[in-house]
């Protein structure tokens, strides 16, 4: 990607990460923020950009890398720490063995579930001994409509993934900078900004075939429905709960 071209996109991600700070309260003065960074492209263009609008914001507030090392096999904490002492941030790692576990308590397609439990557990542990007041996540506005879909279609409801929530354990903030952030975007600025992605497809036991699938299937109704996706983005802060039940 030539410079001016990038310019260009980064601009208007740091105008979106700005509007969704400023919008959802997301960052205050004062703030300490734990950044998880799972080595893929959201949670490391996350730090980035977290880390620039930290040198040009009016207010002060800190941040630290986290990274839990789940126990998967091939994952390389050696790259994570490399990036975190190359920018300049304090980093904190931690580990957790999921596998070992999730084979003795669950099976099947409960495992995701499982894990994701044992995964917010043990960043919620962490964070109150680090001792920051916020967790930044690096969930996307693809990441929210997918959420939306996969709910309505298993579980009966209608719920997505807020900017801003309280944790499970209510010790802490929940944030989410990239919200508004369409995942392709994210994709083209990591890949400018050589940013190093770890693979992501460590998890040999998770069962995610039914997020991809919806994933290509919101993507075939552009197809039928062009500009599908922004309305459904939209479709997420305009909702007019009269007309449900």
């Amino acid at each position: 990607m030539d410079r001016g071209l990038f310019r260009k996109h980064y601009r208007k991600a740091l105008r979106a990460v700005g509007s969704a700070i400023e919008t959802y309260n997301l960052i205050e003065e004062g703030d300490h923020i734990l950044v998880a960074v799972s080595g893929g492209k959201d949670s490391l263009f996350l730090l980035h950009i977290l880390l620039d609008l930290q040198r040009k914001a009016p207010i002060h507030f800190k941040l630290t890398a986290y990274t839990l090392d789940q126990g998967f096999p091939g994952f390389r904490t050696d790259i994570l720490k490399q990036h975190f002492e190359s920018v300049g941030i304090p980093y904190c790692f931690s580990s957790q063995n999921v596998p070992q576990a999730a084979e003795t308590a669950m099976h099947g397609n409960m495992l995701c579930a499982f894990c994701s439990r044992m995964r917010r557990g043990k960043i919620y542990e962490d964070a109150e001994k680090i001792g920051t007041n916020k967790i930044a996540l690096g969930h996307n506005a693809d990441d929210a409509m997918e959420t939306l879909f996969l709910n309505m279609f298993n579980n009966g409801r209608l719920a997505a993934i807020p900017p801003k929530i309280r944790s499970d354990n209510d010790k802490h903030w929940l944030i989410r900078p990239l919200i508004t952030m369409d995942e392709r975007e994210i994709i083209l600025l990591t890949e400018a900004l050589a940013l190093p992605v770890i693979p992501g497809n460590l998890c040999g036991m998770a069962n995610r075939q039914k997020r991809l699938e919806l994933k290509q299937w919101l993507t075939e109704r552009e197809s039928v429905f062009p500009g599908a996706r922004g309305s459904m983005k939209n479709a997420l802060s305009n909702v007019q709960s009269r007309y449900l039940w």
